[in-house]
């Protein structure tokens, strides 16, 4: 954050002034609805909650989902968003209903998800102003979101879910985070960050060009130390999964879970652990589903990388034919179909690792 400060003159403090959650909520939808073609209604109805129907709180917000030209119903989605006591601490999706069709003859069961987050709850006297990395993470999810609703299959086994649910099914592991990796990258576009800024005082006024010149400038900064960390900590997750105790590494043997963790961090980041620590003892991702695939975080930013190249050779994110195209070949299969396939299918071509080499600057 200094460096970003230092070099590109970005304070977080005051972005946060032009990303007010209300605006930053209904811009993201609007993107949204404009590429994938779809609407979104807010469901409301005659009880006191306001919805209809019973909901788990009475800041929970529901959504229906429609297609655009057609008007028939896609799915549903919940927004769950605000900090409560009790809640789940982390920022996810998670579906509710799959899509399947019951029995054959009968109209298809439409899916639905909720995106659970932890922002502050705005009140009549402070707008709840939102940082840009939680920018970053709303739209990010909110492409977790279009996956899960955007499923059109017959069976509920290859409908949207990961593997934190309760029930077996979803897309492959490594293709998870591959849509919505994709989808995040769109708030580094110029034209799609004026859209989600507008100042929390000033609402005629969004972020300047020149800062978000900025802001496209300085999001590769660190990189490589965070590629390094990140394919250490890979590296660690597959070691640990292959094999028991004691492990070897380089030239070390008989090595603890902790020694294994502080060799391998050093040697291969860069950035020694602090003595007497253990991170993977709070790491998050080890006991919902990502054991033994936390490397597919960055093989799925390759192959977003790739998706994301077939925008920008459009010449604009929003090309409401590709985003059609997106939503059929990438979205719609879910998991009847393998992730590469899609891959193939979109691209009219193999899947390839040179626009992700580019984006980060190699």
């Amino acid at each position: 954050n200094r460096l970003k400060k230092q070099r590109y003159d970005i304070d977080d403090e005051a972005l946060q002034e032009f990303f007010p959650l209300s605006h930053v909520c209904t811009a993201v939808f609007d993107v949204y609805q404009e590429m994938l073609g779809l609407t979104f209604h807010a469901v409301k109805g005659p009880d006191a909650a306001g919805t209809g129907i019973l909901l788990w709180h009475e800041d929970v917000e529901l959504y229906a989902v429609f297609d655009a030209t057609s008007g028939q119903l896609v799915g549903h989605f919940l927004l769950d968003i605000f900090s409560r006591p009790g809640k789940f601490g982390h920022q996810c999706v998670v579906p509710l209903t799959p899509c399947y069709t019951p029995v054959a003859g009968l109209s298809r069961v439409r899916p639905v998800c909720a995106m659970l987050g932890n922002m502050t709850r705005p009140t009549a006297d402070r707008t709840s102003l939102l940082r840009f990395a939680e920018v970053h993470t709303f739209f990010h999810e909110f492409g977790h979101v279009m996956h899960a609703v955007c499923t059109d299959v017959p069976y509920a086994r290859l409908s949207w879910t990961w593997p934190m649910m309760p029930w077996p099914g979803g897309v492959e592991q490594d293709f998870l985070e591959v849509p919505s990796m994709m989808l995040e990258q769109f708030v580094y576009d110029e034209q799609v960050l004026r859209r989600l800024s507008r100042h929390y005082k000033e609402e005629d006024r969004s972020l300047p060009a020149e800062t978000i010149q900025r802001i496209v400038d300085a999001r590769h900064v660190g990189a490589g130390l965070g590629y390094r960390r990140f394919v250490a900590m890979a590296l660690y997750d597959l070691k640990i999964h292959s094999s028991p105790p004691p492990y070897s590494f380089g030239d070390a043997t008989g090595l603890t879970l902790r020694e294994l963790w502080h060799r391998m961090m050093t040697e291969v980041s860069g950035c020694a652990p602090v003595a007497d620590t253990f991170m993977p003892a709070a790491w998050y991702h080890m006991v919902i589903g990502y054991d033994a695939g936390y490397y597919g975080y960055l093989y799925s930013e390759v192959m977003a990388a790739d998706l994301l190249g077939v925008f920008k050779e459009a010449g604009s994110l929003l090309d409401p034919t590709l985003g059609l195209a997106y939503r059929r070949e990438i979205l719609a299969p879910c998991a009847s179909k393998g992730g590469l396939d899609m891959m193939r299918a979109f691209l009219k071509r193999d899947p390839s690792d040179q626009a992700f080499l580019e984006l980060i600057g190699i």
